[in-house]
């Protein structure tokens, strides 16, 4: 997960400019509504959006916010691992206690940067997660903080990130070009919107492409899908997709979760 860190290991590459590109995408979103939760999910598992996430808040903190990162997805954290700290105390910790989240959030040294793992894991998330404490919680550190990137667990593994949209200003989506179906997109959008989420965006990752750019891509797209020339069962995301992409950026292959 360090190594994908491309906002600061590696702030001249492309790949950290796609960054820049989405974190103006979604200045250019919040100008009706402020945009200061923000939560990132995907479809299925190993689609990048920790890896969306973790580089998404450091490019926030670059431009002058304090951002803080919290890992709500309590079966598989993986954020903690991104700056080699522990995973508890932390998120779970706060929502059972009802103690400060200083006692759980650490500064990852990055400027303007803050991190809260996801704590200790609960035998059932999502009961946690609906639980008033975790809305108080997350109302309180939008009040502390400009911005609160929430990386959450795939839709369609577990009900967590709808809860988590409901509470969040905006969800961004992470799908993987040759990889996610476009049923599987179609089921988790269905899913985040039944549940209340205000999707904003689509992260297309992992697109191979030629070119100056390098071999690896993203595309931050509009949350607008067009399947009437596709077999959404059999479709890849990428590969044929009608949507229209409102900006190009670029980036590493990801490999965590």
């Amino acid at each position: 997960m360090t190594s994908h860190l491309i906002t600061h290991t590696d702030v001249e590459s492309s790949g950290a400019e796609a960054f820049r590109v989405l974190r103006t995408g979604l200045a250019f979103a919040s100008a009706e509504r402020p945009l200061r939760t923000i939560a990132v999910t995907s479809p299925g598992p190993s689609e990048g959006k920790s890896t969306i996430a973790v580089n998404l808040a450091s490019v926030l903190a670059q431009a002058g916010s304090r951002v803080l990162l919290v890992d709500a997805d309590l079966r598989h954290p993986v954020l903690h691992t991104a700056f080699k700290r522990k995973k508890k105390p932390g998120l779970s910790d706060l929502i059972i206690s009802n103690s400060s989240p200083d006692q759980a959030i650490f500064a990852t040294g990055l400027d303007g940067l803050f991190c809260l793992p996801c704590g200790t894991i609960p035998p059932s998330p999502a009961d946690l997660l609906t639980l008033n404490a975790t809305r108080v919680l997350l109302k309180r550190l939008a009040g502390e903080y400009d911005h609160v990137v929430i990386d959450t667990p795939p839709v369609l593994v577990a009900a967590d990130s709808q809860i988590i949209g409901a509470l969040a200003d905006a969800t961004i989506m992470v799908v993987r070009a040759g990889r996610t179906a476009l049923a599987a997109i179609e089921h988790a959008r269905t899913a985040m919107l039944g549940g209340g989420a205000h999707l904003i965006g689509l992260v297309l990752n992992d697109v191979n492409r030629s070119g100056r750019y390098g071999r690896y891509y993203y595309y931050y797209y509009k949350y607008h899908y067009r399947y009437s020339h596709h077999t959404p069962d059999a479709t890849p995301a990428g590969e044929g997709s009608t949507t229209k992409d409102e900006g190009q950026t670029g980036a590493e292959r990801p490999s965590d979760h």
